[in-house]
């Protein structure tokens, strides 16, 4: 009996051994979670620009816009761009691109008073990224800003989805779902660089196809810094931004970097999974055999 619970404990755990150490692919994109941060995406980013109005301050009512809401390209996972022969991140042939919105700022948490010294809050937010065929869908050109557009960066599959997590924000001593500093914030000129966490989920796109394999909740938020209960996040994203000198066919004139970093978990194969079973199958009756 004893040997038999040995020889079943280390089929489970080779071939769940096995299966980690795979690189995982889940809706076409492949990336592999043995590396040093599991998941780690960069990419290249356009927005817009936030407008206090007339004023120049914002909450008073004038705002002219008041909310960042732009979309980038994913240019490498783990260091590995999306067609490097062997470890490419879909070397089969696609683009995969996010959107993001729904990020408003927070005036009264927000210190904007010295251009040249600000410090910025916003709430709210959510991001999808989406997979879009190469020989099939609408394929972005990020070389050229002029072509570019919300709605061809939002027509591929929907691949993950997330929502904005309030995280610990020291500097303003708030709750925030994205803060940083920067300066001429507000201007047209904004120049500067931000984070934030985000949850795993549904979002007004639907469901992403690969979010199983990032609902990991392993990113503390720090809440009880703040007076309140510690939770957890799934993804952090870092990013910059700085005037592009040009401007989208939609009317997007800050570009910068986004970087994705986070956790995942194997989602099993069905092939995997059958090899599990046949093989607790098999030692099961060769116990039997025995007694």
């Amino acid at each position: 009996m004893k040997r038999y619970k040995l020889l079943l404990a280390a089929t489970v755990l080779g071939i769940a051994g096995h299966a980690a150490a795979d690189p995982i692919t889940v809706g076409g994109i492949t990336w592999d979670p043995d590396a040093g941060a599991d998941f780690d995406a960069g990419s290249s980013v356009w927005e817009n620009f936030i407008d206090p109005g007339p004023d120049g301050v914002f909450g008073t009512g004038d705002d002219v816009e008041d909310t960042i809401s732009g979309y980038g390209q994913i240019n490498s996972i783990n260091g590995f761009s999306a067609s490097q022969f062997g470890n490419g991140f879909c070397e089969w042939g696609c683009q995969l691109t996010f959107a993001f919105g729904g990020f408003t700022i927070n005036a009264a948490e927000s210190d904007l008073s010295d251009p040249a010294s600000q410090h910025f809050v916003f709430d709210g937010g959510w991001v999808n990224w989406y997979v879009d065929d190469i020989a099939t869908g609408t394929i972005m050109d990020f070389g050229d800003p002029a072509s570019l557009t919300m709605a061809d960066a939002t027509d591929g599959t929907l691949w993950l989805s997330a929502n904005s997590h309030t995280s610990w924000d020291a500097t303003a001593g708030y709750m925030a779902a994205l803060f940083g500093n920067g300066t001429s914030i507000g201007s047209g000129n904004d120049n500067g660089n931000g984070s934030g966490l985000l949850d795993i989920g549904t979002t007004s796109a639907g469901t992403g196809v690969a979010n199983d394999a990032f609902d990991t909740n392993s990113l503390l938020d720090q809440a009880s810094l703040g007076g309140g209960v510690d939770g957890y996040a799934d993804l952090q994203f870092t990013s910059t931004f700085r005037p592009a000198g040009t401007t989208t066919a939609d009317g997007k004139t800050l570009e910068g970097d986004t970087d994705f970093t986070g956790d995942t978990v194997p989602v099993p194969e069905p092939s995997s999974l059958v090899v599990l079973g046949l093989s607790v199958l098999g030692l099961a009756r060769m116990r039997r055999r025995r007694v």
